[in-house]
């Protein structure tokens, strides 16, 4: 069969059935040369055994480091819209301060802002007609209690507790 196969193919018609053998197959051997071109690692003599980093890792945003954390106050305690009666609280709340401060840092010259998520998308909006009644009354009267800022969820008067 495979005289045959040559017959058909012969050298003129398939210049790469006759091609030279790569050198480590020369002299009879099978296969991948018998010397590994690899370097063999000494684990015994790295400096991490993993890739886990030994120290915690400070985020950086070009370079400049995090800012430093942010003192919480009354105020900005009733806009966190969360009640925090305990320190654990109060270092979440901090924690989440100095995150959210990073965005700072970035910079955002030249990026159009976005005014919807649905940029892509066809909104339909309506018609932006101006209206003389001055309605701001009827929908205050509506409120049972009414005050100058928004208290979030935590009373402005808290009871004892016992």
């Amino acid at each position: 069969m495979i005289q045959s196969c040559r017959k058909l193919f012969r050298s003129d018609r398939c210049p790469n059935l006759h091609r030279k053998k790569p050198a480590y197959l020369e002299a009879g051997q099978r296969g991948f040369p018998e010397k590994s071109t690899r370097q063999k690692i000494n684990y015994h003599e790295l400096k991490h055994l993993s890739k886990v980093p030994q120290r915690p890792h400070k985020p950086t945003i070009d370079g400049q480091s995090t800012p430093t954390r942010i003192p919480v106050d009354a105020q900005t305690v009733r806009l966190s819209l969360v009640d925090l009666d305990s320190a654990e609280a109060h270092r979440t709340l901090e924690d989440a301060i100095e995150f959210a401060s990073q965005i700072l840092s970035v910079d955002t010259d030249g990026v159009e802002p976005l005014y919807t998520v649905l940029e892509r998308d066809r909104l339909t909006l309506r018609e932006d007609r101006v209206s003389d009644r001055n309605i701001q009354q009827d929908v205050l009267r509506n409120a049972r209690v009414t005050e100058e800022e928004k208290p979030g969820n935590i009373p402005l008067e808290q009871e004892p507790r016992k």
